[in-house]
């Protein structure tokens, strides 16, 4: 992205870096010393459309020895659980001999595997269950899928269809005092007290009946 105006850059040769920890299975964003690509990127921004300087703050030295020459790939350093997932899905189940441009690492693969396992999205034999596939076609976390689905059963509507649900959440919000819920006929004006939660369960009920 260009912005007009951008003389100066003061790069500080440090960025926030999400990382993964394998065994922990937590995110964490870690302050990293940048590339030597990130910062030839960053002092691209200078002067885009009109003469400009970078002032690095470090110094020649440390950017020839110190500084990475690429930064680390993302697959690399975050959560495979999406990854694994959609492969899954795809049809391939040999993810450790997939051919991946930079090959993550096997602890991550298999802590991947094991979470989806403990979820119900795979089976005994590694291969995706009914859940899984379901979980697969959802555009969230796997954490977040599986408490999407199991809401189902929680709330004693297990006719409810996936679609209906992401209606209710993606328009209820945006319902005005004066308009109508288009999810369902019944249901005429909502008060502007009621929370998205109230007004989905609201909708849910109708829906049942």
């Amino acid at each position: 992205m260009t912005i007009d105006g951008i003389c100066y850059v003061i790069d500080s040769g440090f960025v926030k870096q999400k990382s993964f920890n394998a065994r922990s299975g937590m995110e964490s964003l870690l302050v990293t010393p940048i590339s030597q690509a990130a910062a030839q990127q960053r002092s691209g921004r200078a002067g885009r459309t009109q003469p400009g300087k970078c002032f690095r703050l470090y110094t020649a030295w440390s950017f020839q020895h110190e500084l990475e020459p690429n930064t680390i790939p993302e697959i690399l350093r975050t959560n495979m659980n999406n990854v694994v997932l959609m492969l899954k899905s795809l049809g391939i189940d040999d993810l450790i001999r997939f051919d991946f441009m930079d090959a993550p690492p096997a602890d991550t693969l298999i802590r991947a595997l094991e979470q989806l396992y403990a979820l119900g999205a795979l089976n005994d034999h590694g291969e995706l269950t009914k859940l899984g596939r379901r979980m697969a076609e959802f555009p969230l976390e796997p954490m977040l899928r599986y408490t999407c689905f199991s809401s189902f059963d929680l709330l004693y509507v297990p006719s409810l269809k996936l679609s209906f649900l992401v209606k209710v959440f993606l328009q209820v919000k945006n319902i005005n005092a004066h308009q109508k819920c288009s999810l369902c006929a019944p249901c005429s004006l909502l008060d502007q007290q009621f929370s998205i939660v109230q007004r989905t369960k609201r909708c849910m009920l109708i829906q049942q009946e």
